[in-house]
């Protein structure tokens, strides 16, 4: 009786080193374990603050398919440690608009001549809705910019549908 005690034992004691991967306890690892290296990721691509993937919760990436806000009402840089913070107000053609983005306007992160140039999207819900006041449909949208992606900008520019705001990076 004293033996089935003891197996018990070790079973619940080993089954708890099955969370630690790296443990020399763990019979899972015991006969060739996993090994992300040979999966083809490198030490530096994996961030240890950032979940695995796994069958659970790997979901397939979707792409954005925004719609251009009709203006843009206002914009501000705001310096930061780090960089800068665009801040964009616009106005949607009709109330709803939510995901608001603004979107580099072209693949080198929209800078061209000293400009840093983005495009102001939004998404709209599925049906018809009502136009509404001005006030209900204004969209905000903050951006945040690397000093490093900073380094050659002179001007920051925001485009919308019917018109433009740009402003100097302070």
């Amino acid at each position: 009786m004293r033996i089935y005690w003891v197996v018990i034992f070790l079973i619940l004691l080993l089954s708890g080193c099955a969370g630690d991967s790296e443990s020399r306890w763990n019979p899972f690892g015991w006969f060739g374990g996993r090994d992300d290296q040979a999966k083809g990721e490198s030490a530096a691509d994996v961030n240890p603050l950032l979940p695995r993937r796994t069958a659970i919760n790997d979901r397939p990436t979707q792409s954005y398919e925004g719609v251009v806000i009709d203006n843009v009402l206002e914009l501000k840089v705001e310096p930061t440690r780090s960089g800068a913070i665009i801040l964009a107000t616009g106005l949607a053609p009709r109330q709803g608009a939510y995901d608001v983005r603004l979107l580099a306007e072209d693949e080198n992160a929209g800078l061209k001549n000293g400009v840093l140039s983005y495009r102001l999207f939004t998404l709209y819900p599925d049906g018809e809705a009502s136009i509404g006041s001005s006030e209900s449909r204004r969209v905000f949208v903050a951006h945040s910019v690397t000093s490093e992606a900073l380094r050659n900008v002179r001007t920051i520019r925001v485009t919308a549908a019917n018109n433009s705001l740009q402003r100097r990076v302070p």
